[in-house]
């Protein structure tokens, strides 16, 4: 039973909100210079419905995550610390890669938003998100990058370095 099945209207009525936004910003000007195909042929309908039908998948990572923490610390705590200096700078890099990638695909059609419809539209109205693949397509991957980015704090346990509240409760 997912989630769709209690709250029917409500999601019919933030679909309905959705196109209210899509049509009323479909008037901007902004066209990349390339699409690549993945992002041609993300869905965000499909891909919205997936998560909210599936938002308990949240509770299993969460709960995976903590085991592997504090059981990490608990593995480690008669253990040398890992010296893990070229796989923290790698795993750096492919996540700076990855942000950098991301805001690159993002900011034009944020900016263009900002200029067509003002800063209010770019910060309180996601039509830019629903409406443009590519835009849907990175913010969704950012969305879901906060699961393997939880892999920082496992760096910190393997180093045994002091983990504070901070590292582990994650915004």
């Amino acid at each position: 039973m997912g989630l769709t099945t209690g709250l029917g209207s409500q999601y019919e009525l933030l679909n309905g909100f959705n196109q209210i936004i899509i049509s009323k910003m479909a008037n901007t000007s902004l066209r990349y210079s390339y699409v690549f195909e993945f992002e041609r042929n993300f869905n965000y309908n499909y891909t919205t419905k997936w998560m909210s039908e599936n938002w308990m998948t949240s509770f299993y990572f969460i709960t995976t995550y903590l085991m592997i923490i504090f059981g990490g610390q608990q593995w480690m705590k008669d253990r040398e610390p890992f010296k893990l200096r070229s796989t923290l700078f790698l795993w750096n890099l492919l996540l700076a890669i990855f942000s950098i990638t991301g805001t690159v695909r993002v900011m034009p059609e944020i900016l263009s938003v900002i200029r067509e419809q003002g800063f209010f539209d770019s910060v309180c109205d996601n039509g830019y998100i629903t409406r443009v693949n590519v835009s849907s397509l990175w913010t969704w991957l950012f969305v879901v990058s906060k699961v393997p980015e939880l892999g920082d704090t496992l760096f910190i346990v393997l180093r045994k370095q002091k983990l504070i509240f901070l590292h582990w409760k994650r915004p």
